[in-house]
């Protein structure tokens, strides 16, 4: 028994081995390859180089492995070229092999000139040309600190079949003519874990975990929809739970088969209006310029102050040292990287790490009253059409002047909007 036992173990290993050493070969071999095709392009990279004054070819790189990036990013450049009077030739690639959304795949493919072999050029350009053929899309990704989208179109549209192949579907569902409809946007665990990890093996998305929220606290909001009217989808590439809620113009399409990459993006952007947490199809909403209530917002710096058809409320930070809650002062003093000899304790634009210190701090979400309360004050907004005409309260004002504002992080303007109950039941926040 032993020696069968023994035999099974040094099978075992020899073909661990044996797939370890073919890993290995293929790995060397892609990228001898890769070695050689730089190689071979170089003098080209060279020409390319020598006449960008008369000539500017470019090459970019399009980050496809984050959907929200993905969104932003691709859309910004397209109305940035827009704006500019320099004549260049742009060529990209994709920066990884997966497939986020394939509809978005065949939206960017169609309106970009993309093939992996321009890596190997922007590769090039990068170590040997100071960077001269090569750019990216977006230097602030995912932001417009540039005043971009306010001063432009969509550029990223559907064909004349997507739309009524939408028009189809909302009819399919029960939409009656002329009635409005609402997206219900929900983060929860099940995305990442399910479609995301599959790209990127064993990894922990806990640091993500403060992001998320419970659709349940949902409810109230979207039966004051209801009553109103309005036809209600919650939407996302999965979900963790099902919310129950039985209407004939409710829709949980995020755990129906309906559900696909196409309709993700098409209903999002010719909603009514979309109340959404973050998660990165709420992009779409910058995208098509639909309004949007953003609730349980965790950074508050990260906020798209930008966007005017948006209004706001915020998750709520304890300190679990002082018994408090963190006022705009406070976050904005220990998110200023100037108070810390350790830098690292910075997370990329200036945000300190409040959802993984858990021992320092934690993270309350928006009650089931308070995302209430700022939908209907959403849909007043929306309704009346009185995004730059509202008088903003005093409460409001105080809280943009304490907010973490950067310009350029930001860009030149703050228009969008705070939650004005929400600002009233935490004054905390002013402190």
């Amino acid at each position: 028994m032993k020696s069968i036992f023994q035999k099974i173990s040094s099978k075992f290993i020899e073909l661990s081995l044996f797939k370890f050493v073919c890993f290995i070969l293929s790995i060397t071999f892609k990228l001898i390859m890769k070695f050689l095709l730089r190689l071979l392009i170089f003098p080209l990279n060279l020409i390319l180089y020598l006449i960008y004054p008369f000539v500017k070819v470019r090459f970019g790189m399009i980050h496809n492995d984050v959907f929200g990036h993905y969104l932003f990013d691709t859309e910004f450049y397209l109305r940035k070229k827009k704006l500019t009077k320099e004549k260049t030739y742009d060529l990209f690639f994709l920066s990884s092999n997966f497939e986020i959304n394939i509809f978005w795949d065949k939206v960017i493919k169609r309106n970009f000139k993309i093939n992996s072999i321009f890596e190997l050029f922007f590769l090039n350009s990068n170590l040997f040309f100071g960077s001269k053929n090569s750019f990216k899309l977006n230097e602030s990704t995912a932001r417009d600190a540039e005043d971009i989208f306010y001063r432009t179109k969509t550029q990223l549209n559907f064909t004349k079949e997507e739309i009524d192949n939408g028009i189809s579907f909302l009819k399919s569902i029960g939409l009656k003519e002329n009635q409005k409809f609402v997206c219900v946007l929900n983060r929860d665990p099940f995305y990442k874990k399910n479609f995301v990890d599959q790209y990127y093996k064993n990894r922990n998305w806990d640091y993500h975990n403060y992001r998320n929220s419970d659709i349940d606290t949902y409810i109230p909001a979207i039966e004051f929809l209801l009553k109103k009217n309005y036809f209600v989808l919650r939407v996302g590439k999965g979900v963790s739970k099902k919310l129950e809620i039985n209407h004939e113009n409710f829709l949980d399409y995020s755990s129906s088969n309906l559900r696909n990459d196409f309709l993700d993006i098409f209903l999002m952007s010719n909603s009514y209006f979309n109340l959404v947490s973050e998660s990165g199809l709420l992009i779409v909403s910058l995208l098509y310029n639909v309004p949007m209530c953003f609730v349980n917002m965790g950074s508050i710096k990260g906020t798209q102050v930008w966007h005017e058809k948006q209004i706001t409320i915020y998750k709520k930070i304890w300190s679990n040292e002082k018994k408090n809650f963190l006022s705009l002062k406070e976050i904005k003093y220990l998110s200023d990287p100037n108070n810390y000899k350790n830098k690292k304790l910075i997370r990329d634009q200036n945000s300190i790490y409040f959802w993984e210190d858990r021992e320092k701090y934690s993270f309350y979400n928006n009650t089931p009253q308070e995302i209430l309360d700022v939908t209907i004050e959403a849909e007043n907004i929306i309704l009346n059409n009185t995004w730059k005409t509202r008088n903003k309260s005093k409460l409001e004002m105080d809280f943009w002047r304490n907010f973490l504002y950067d310009k350029i992080f930001h860009g030149p303007k703050i228009r969008s909007s705070i939650g004005n109950q929400f600002l009233e039941d935490n004054k905390y926040l002013l402190d």
